[in-house]
């Protein structure tokens, strides 16, 4: 049975910001999901802009606010209504666009539409169990 460098699991932001960084390396990975990477992502996601700058990816802002500030607490009491000024700019990513380059980035990883239903580790190697009985293995999950 081979045994994967890697296996990453979901294609969600998360899963796919990894794997775009690992498939700069020389290692043998792959995905599973229960969605396609390709499916558009549900959720829309905020990010301070300053950090998108430090990647120069800052053109993945659908919308940029300036002056930003939070209210911790229940907002009834004084307490509950201190502005906290963060000092920073915040943004709206463009979803389908931050979406997209990080698939460009992930070229040569198969992605498998399963569900892992149990994950065990014997000798430094992970083994996940999908729903459809299918079995991969791999030094990191």
């Amino acid at each position: 049975m081979e045994i994967l460098d890697i296996l990453i699991l979901g294609s969600g932001p998360a899963a796919l910001c990894l794997a775009s960084e690992l498939a700069k390396q020389d290692l043998n990975i792959k995905g599973i999901s229960t969605k396609s990477p390709n499916e558009k992502w549900e959720n829309t996601y905020g990010i301070w802009a300053s950090e998108l700058e430090e990647l120069g990816l800052e053109d993945l802002l659908s919308h940029r606010w300036s002056k930003t500030v939070s209210f911790f607490g229940n907002g009834r009491s004084e307490k509950g209504n201190t502005p906290t000024d963060h000092c920073y700019d915040y943004g709206l990513i463009n979803q389908e666009a931050f979406q997209n380059e990080l698939l460009k980035k992930c070229k040569g990883i198969e992605w498998l539409n399963e569900t892992a239903e149990e994950i065990t580790e014997k000798y430094k190697i992970s083994e996940v169990i999908c729903l459809s009985g299918k079995k991969l293995k791999a030094r990191l999950v």
